[in-house]
């Protein structure tokens, strides 16, 4: 997965990446099309990648069939529309760009088949459009370099400098990062916390962690869908969090 802002060549890398392989042998499917789409499968049979530039940011409901393609030796269900369905083993590496990681259930088994690499430049100030076309000239020179990595792939495989618990906390501070505060810097309690208070904590929380701080209403916005939510109590109306499905207060325990 690559990932990062736009505007920073994670679409110049796939257009490359894809020119190598040659269209025949890509298959284009987003993330979420291959869980909701039946039919979406089966177009990466008998490919050798499958690489979407700029996925949605659509939730992931399910992450199964993700699972299963992202694995060694499982057979996966395959079926195209009016026909018989088959089982294959999947060839094609799953390829993708994003702006905003797509959230979902980002448990053990599904950070452990990603390997997210940020692109954390940005040239939209000194854009060259026609670099995709530049760079077909000098495709040769490129797949010298790319066959010098490939004996290293043969030799030692592919390979993570970062843990899963590592690629883990990547992916969900920059999917949901308000949720990963939630996890790491919140408790449930019968005691109040002001809405204040909270927001302030979690821009200190996310300065400390170097990534962007969400201004006050899209925050509020992500508190909610993460089930939490603010009233007013007291003779100062005072605006305090609670989980209401839980009927309980949020208090702020910073580690």
């Amino acid at each position: 997965m690559l990932y990062g802002k736009g505007g920073n060549g994670k679409s110049v890398f796939l257009n490359l990446f894809g020119k190598f392989l040659g269209i025949e042998n890509i298959a284009r499917e987003s993330l979420q099309k291959l869980e909701n789409d039946k039919y979406s499968v089966a177009n990466l049979y008998g490919k050798l990648a499958n690489i979407c530039p700029d996925l949605p940011s659509n939730t992931l409901h399910t992450t199964d069939i993700f699972k299963q393609l992202a694995g060694n030796d499982t057979y996966i269900r395959g079926e195209k529309k009016y026909r018989d369905a088959f089982s294959f083993k999947n060839k094609a590496r799953l390829t993708f760009s994003a702006n905003t990681l797509p959230k979902g259930n980002i448990d053990y088994a599904f950070s452990r088949r990603w390997i997210l690499i940020q692109f954390p430049n940005s040239f939209e100030n000194n854009q060259d459009k026609d670099l995709d076309e530049k760079l077909t000239p000098e495709l040769s020179g490129l797949l010298n370099l790319a066959l010098e990595g490939l004996k290293r792939l043969l030799a030692n495989g592919f390979s993570n400098s970062k843990s899963v618990g590592e690629t883990q906390e990547e992916y969900l501070i920059n999917c949901d990062p308000v949720r990963m505060f939630l996890d790491e810097c919140t408790e449930l309690t019968d005691q109040n916390v002001s809405h204040y208070e909270m927001y302030e904590t979690y821009s200190e929380w996310a300065e400390g962690k170097k990534i962007t701080v969400l201004k006050e209403n899209p925050f509020c916005k992500q508190m909610r869908s993460n089930g939490v939510f603010s009233r007013r109590i007291s003779l100062f109306d005072e605006k305090v969090l609670h989980m209401v499905k839980k009927s309980q207060f949020v208090r702020i325990s910073i580690k």
